[in-house]
């Protein structure tokens, strides 16, 4: 019998699509590790803690993030793995507010994660510094009139025709979707040691 599932390079792949097995088994590889730490975190003091929570916790959900943008029902499990991880550094209650503690962490929420990764990616592209499989993936615009704004790099946006939205989570369309929102100056960064930090500071004030 054919299986509706398999696992390549550690992400699970469904007949649809859907990535909702591999966010399933995620969420629960997470949670198992959570569990664990959850019956020694008296021991832990709050810097080892969070150590041990980002290598074996956080770090899981943004392994091949960028390549796929999950729908908002997958964000949303994965979110919850994120404010448990959270709460448990803290030793918060299971209903205290999530935001400020992912604040304090410095911790974007699994959403602006995602799009943290995928521009990250992008901006190498564009600098001829992804590998060129990547870089083909990504176009620039070439601006037929001068305008104020020409100055910034902006990103042709394919047109796609698709019975389902499975497009339109695939890198191809969500690297220029997102790159194009960006504000003008964070898309001239001069280079990549200045790109993520003018970028994690504006997702976060999205966040």
């Amino acid at each position: 019998m054919p299986s509706e599932a398999l696992k390549d390079l550690g992400v699970w792949l469904d007949n649809t699509l859907s990535m909702s097995k591999h966010v399933t088994k995620l969420a629960s590889s997470c949670y198992f590790f959570l569990y664990n730490l959850r019956r020694i975190r008296k021991y832990l003091s709050k810097s080892a803690c969070e150590t041990l929570i980002k290598a074996l916790v956080v770090s899981r959900p943004d392994y091949c993030k960028a390549f796929y943008v999950y729908p908002a029902k997958l964000l949303s499990q994965l979110q919850r793995v994120q404010n448990s991880a959270a709460r448990l550094i803290y030793q918060s209650t299971r209903y205290s507010p999530s935001s400020p503690l992912l604040q304090d962490l410095h911790w974007l929420p699994i959403k602006y994660r995602c799009i943290f990764k995928i521009l990250l990616i992008t901006f190498k592209a564009i600098h001829g510094h992804a590998p060129s499989y990547i870089q083909d993936l990504v176009k620039v615009k070439h601006q037929t009139r001068t305008l104020r704004s020409s100055t910034a790099t902006y990103l042709d946006y394919p047109s796609i025709k698709s019975s389902n939205n499975l497009g339109e989570r695939s890198f191809y369309i969500a690297a220029p979707a997102e790159w194009n929102r960006l504000p003008a100056n964070i898309r001239n960064s001069p280079s990549y040691d200045v790109f993520p930090k003018s970028l994690k500071t504006h997702l976060s004030i999205k966040a």
